[in-house]
């Protein structure tokens, strides 16, 4: 049975959507039941990431127009031609969902959707005219046309039912893969703790707040040998002004601004971390909450990062999405002591490896990829 994984990009600027297709990609390919194929748009950035997927057939085309579109005329002939029985695409809003519907309305066969948080009311209410269009367009028929439509948290499946109200949902949380040893230096902390947010550089995240409560929470406090390390990239312009509000706060000595940071230097400074801050308005599910899970790192997250159960076995802490409510779990956060932090590191990494596990995660998958193409052979009899 082979698997068309249709997505965007598998380059670092895919970001989560893409670190989730390529675990997948790997563990299916890993566990040897199904032949996974990796379909997406071409990226000269994306070599690394390639490297990743040594032993599987990526079949990628070249695209112009903005990137936020990726207009590819090429894409959905490649994906015809390569034969697979199912695709499922990953990520929504762009011209993967037109060539993911192309592909079902041509072939008949089985065809997944997994919009990755983006039918979360947040993301809708931005660009809502482009959105409205788009809905119109391809958007809504792709929708309609899936056999399946893929939810992260029981969270995501309110919103995509909200959306598609005939849809049939399934809830599958995204993988995560073992932390290979030579990369796991949680028994080695830097000298000198510090707060990551590691991820893009976007409104959603809600930086700005971020960096008030950090002000709030460290300035004359004994704490303020802790630094707040932001990892990552965006639109020039925001960047530029998360580092004016730096300096209009008189926070640059706690604050530093790393840039993108990938590979083992992404794996030391997650390893490295006292804690994860991710203060967003809207997620789908994190893969970055995940990575930091697996390194035994937990983290201060808001309610919209559909990681409940992270609050509950104390890997991760709950905090507002305003500047005064996050100061407050910042500086209880950054008070703790060790014995509580090692504690919290414990419990992180079981929580990864008893519901993240990539391996298990694949088995459910190629059983529901199983599952649509005996249906697709069943529907097929009924009608002769």
């Amino acid at each position: 049975m082979k698997i068309g994984l249709l997505t965007p990009w598998i380059s670092h600027g895919g970001g989560g959507v893409a670190e989730a297709v390529i675990v997948l990609a790997r563990t299916l390919h890993a566990a040897g039941q199904v032949e996974p194929v990796v379909v997406c748009l071409s990226e000269r950035d994306d070599l690394e990431q390639r490297g990743r997927l040594a032993g599987i057939r990526i079949i990628s085309d070249g695209w112009f127009g903005p990137r936020s579109f990726g207009f590819s005329p090429n894409l959905l002939l490649s994906l015809l031609r390569a034969e697979v029985d199912i695709v499922h695409l990953h990520g929504i809003w762009m011209w993967t969902s037109v060539v993911g519907l192309g592909w079902a309305a041509s072939t008949g066969r089985p065809y997944v959707i997994s919009p990755h948080g983006m039918l979360e009311p947040w993301i809708l209410k931005r660009s809502p005219i482009k959105k409205a269009l788009a809905r119109n367009l391809y958007e809504g028929p792709s929708l309609r046309r899936a056999n399946l439509l893929h939810a992260l948290t029981d969270v995501e499946a309110e919103s995509i039912r909200a959306f598609s109200p005939s849809a049939h949902v399934r809830v599958v949380p995204n993988g995560m893969e073992p932390v290979s040893a030579s990369l796991d230096c949680a028994d080695a902390r830097s000298p000198e703790p510090y707060v990551l947010y590691l991820g893009r550089l976007h409104p959603k995240k809600n930086l700005e707040a971020l960096l008030k409560a950090w002000q709030l929470a460290t300035i004359g406090s004994s704490v303020m040998r802790t630094r707040l390390i932001i990892a990552g990239t965006g639109d020039e312009h925001y960047v530029k002004s998360l580092k004016a509000l730096v300096t209009t706060l008189a926070i640059d000595s706690g604050v530093e601004f790393v840039g993108p940071v990938f590979g083992d230097e992404k794996a030391r400074l997650l390893a490295n971390a006292q804690w994860l801050a991710l203060p967003s308005l809207s997620e789908g599910l994190p893969m970055v909450v995940l990575e930091a899970w697996n390194h035994g790192v937990p983290t201060l997250m808001t309610d919209a990062c559909n990681l409940p159960d992270g609050f509950g076995c104390g890997a991760a802490v709950r905090i507002g999405d305003t500047p005064q409510t996050i100061s407050v779990q910042l500086a209880s956060a950054l008070a703790e002591p060790a014995t509580i932090l090692r504690t919290r590191s414990d419990a992180a990494r079981a929580l990864v490896h008893r519901q993240f596990n990539a391996n298990v995660i694949a088995g459910h998958w190629v059983n529901i990829y199983s599952g649509l193409r005996t249906q697709q052979a069943t529907d097929a009899e009924r009608r002769l």
